[in-house]
């Protein structure tokens, strides 16, 4: 009579947990990088999003808007309409186009840093959604990748990364 064994010997526990510490192992160092990129990946396309939605508003309000930038570790972008009073600084409710408040900062975005091209740290988009002053880059990064959010002067936005892989190269 043969005799049946139920279950798992010690050994074969542990070989399987050996084999699943290896792999988990390995794929930390790419979940990291994965998360990293889309971090700022998001921010980026973010970004884009909130230049692009400034654009159609100053063509559909016949209003211009800027696009005020804070830098660093602790960025931060607001719009603001040219009827507003100027003080968009993102830690106020000043930042407001179309009656609402548009701000948009790190807090959604953590790890990412921001820098910019032009001098001024501000975008202004005329009423017919064409960029007033120079056009420039706004530059979003963490410690492994940088995505570069080129603004042209007819306030178009298209984004740009030697890092991730879905932007075409700058």
């Amino acid at each position: 009579m043969q005799k049946h064994s139920h279950g798992f010997t010690l050994i074969e526990l542990l070989m399987v947990l050996a084999i699943a510490a290896i792999l988990l192992g390995v794929a930390t160092p790419a979940l990291t990088s994965m998360i990293s990129g889309n971090r700022v990946s998001g921010a980026a396309e973010q970004i884009k999003s909130e230049v692009e939605w400034a654009r159609s508003e100053a063509i559909k309000n016949n209003n211009n808007i800027s696009l005020n930038l804070t830098t660093g570790t602790s960025w931060c972008i607001g719009l603001e309409a040219a009827s507003g009073d100027g003080i968009c600084d993102c830690a106020s409710t000043n930042c407001l186009v179309s009656g609402q408040v548009k701000t948009l900062g790190v807090s959604d975005f953590s790890g990412t840093r921001l820098t910019t091209t032009i001098a001024s740290d501000k975008f202004d988009l005329d009423s017919s959604g064409i960029l007033s002053g120079e056009p420039g880059n706004i530059v979003i990064s963490n410690s492994s990748v940088t995505a570069t959010l080129r603004i042209s002067r007819l306030g178009r936005a298209s984004i740009c990364s030697a890092d991730i892989g879905k932007y075409p190269a700058c």
